[in-house]
């Protein structure tokens, strides 16, 4: 065995039984927390999947064509008693890419297998009440991917290169009766990657501190008012120096209850970022920010659409930029709920700060799915196209993406 594979498969049996550790360590720390007995629920899955990539490396030119299967077990934990909540979803993929990258000058053809991979993706949420109005509790969400739109929702990077990143949240909510709560909450972001070259690997870390002013008019219409501060920190690479950066940002953000299942929200703010510039080439940055949104779901029906205009906060070789994004995703189910149709997609523009660069990018993903043996199992196939476009050569691209897969779940719930 290659020692790189060794190491990386030594790699993945640590995270993994680091997180397993953590799990039960949670479950243990919250099963004193209350008296009652809790409400269980297990929902232990499997996803197998295959797919086509048309560019799998998003290239602009003489793009390389992929085919993948993912095999995905997965289990969906929650546990609930007349305190405390306990909710965890935790899913490792295996990726595997077959075909050929063709040969570029001073090196041959490279065997997409060298793609493959574990992932990891975790999602764990444990709150308790200590009292009638205080409740504290924590967030944590852990990938590990190929993909890089998991290190920022305004990602603009099309890299391949493995990394992982992990996000904890611990908050304490104090509810001040019917007019609102106050919410302080800090986040921790460490995000390290596992392989590229050296002006390609950009680890950082980030320490945010959060407080949520939440005022409620009456019980359908609520004003938050959003201060958020962080710093973001860069290891220091020759290859590819990168600036640490102090930011804040306040938002006003305006919600409103349409009806028992549909909520909507405005708001707008500003940001504020300083750069250490001894460290990178970024100039400091000032922008607006501003959010619309609608979001409702039904046992039927699914609805989530928004707008904001922001800054990304992760990139690699200073490459900051502010963007404007729109989101979109409807999802309905059909005939009790045996056939699922469901589409969205996204479109956003960029503008760089430390170049003339400018990219327009959209999205489209549609799909159906079927359920079938007691809805115990739902095939689905999806299509995804995305297209790129720059106002600099080399930076456009197009992609279209084709999946169909299978899913089998198993339902335990406990009392």
């Amino acid at each position: 065995m290659k020692k790189g594979l060794a190491r990386s498969i030594v790699e993945d049996c640590l995270l993994v039984s680091v997180i397993i550790i953590a799990i039960f360590g949670l479950c243990g720390v919250l099963k004193p927390c209350s008296s009652m007995a809790a409400d269980w629920r297990i929902t232990p899955s499997i996803t197998e999947e295959g797919n086509y990539d048309s560019n799998y490396f998003r290239s602009t030119v003489n793009p390389t064509s992929v085919w993948g299967l993912t095999i995905t077990p997965a289990v969906e934990v929650e546990a609930v008693t007349e305190r405390s909540k306990l909710s965890l979803s935790y899913k490792m993929p295996y990726y595997m890419y077959f075909g050929t990258r063709g040969a570029t000058p001073g090196s041959g053809a490279i065997n997409l297998s060298s793609q493959d991979y574990l992932g990891q993706d975790l999602s764990l949420l444990a709150m308790t009440r200590v009292s009638n109005r205080l409740t504290t509790g924590m967030t944590e969400t852990f990938t590990m991917t190929r993909e890089p739109a998991f290190s920022d929702t305004l990602s603009q990077i099309v890299t391949r290169n493995e990394y992982w990143v992990n996000r904890i949240n611990p908050f304490v909510t104090y509810d001040i009766g019917e007019k609102g709560e106050v919410k302080l909450a800090y986040r921790n972001e460490v995000l390290n990657f596992m392989d590229g070259t050296a002006s390609t690997r950009n680890d950082s870390s980030e320490n945010r501190g959060i407080m949520t002013m939440t005022y409620n008019f009456n019980s359908t219409n609520h004003l938050d008012l959003d201060n958020e501060f962080w710093r973001r920190e860069y290891p220091f690479n020759p290859a590819s120096p990168m600036s640490a950066y102090d930011s804040y940002q306040i938002q006003l953000i305006y919600r409103h209850d349409l009806s028992s299942w549909l909520q909507s929200r405005v708001g707008g703010g500003y940001q504020w970022r300083y750069f250490d510039q001894t460290s990178g080439l970024a100039p400091n940055m000032a922008t607006p920010t501003y959010l619309v949104g609608l979001t409702g779901a039904t046992d039927r029906t699914k609805v989530d659409l928004s707008f904001e205009h922001n800054m990304v906060d992760f990139t690699v070789a200073d490459a900051y930029f502010t963007a404007y994004r729109v989101n979109g995703f409807v999802q309905r189910l059909f005939f009790d709920n045996v056939i699922r149709v469901y589409g969205g997609g996204y479109y956003q523009l960029s503008d760089y700060t430390t170049s003339t660069l400018e990219t327009n990018e959209w999205s489209l993903r549609g799909g159906v799915g079927y359920s079938f043996w007691k809805k115990r199992m739902e095939l689905s196939v999806e299509y995804n196209y995305t297209q790129r476009l720059s106002n600099l050569p080399g930076f456009g691209y197009n992609d279209n993406v084709i999946y169909m897969r299978l899913t089998s779940k198993w339902d335990f719930p406990k009392q």
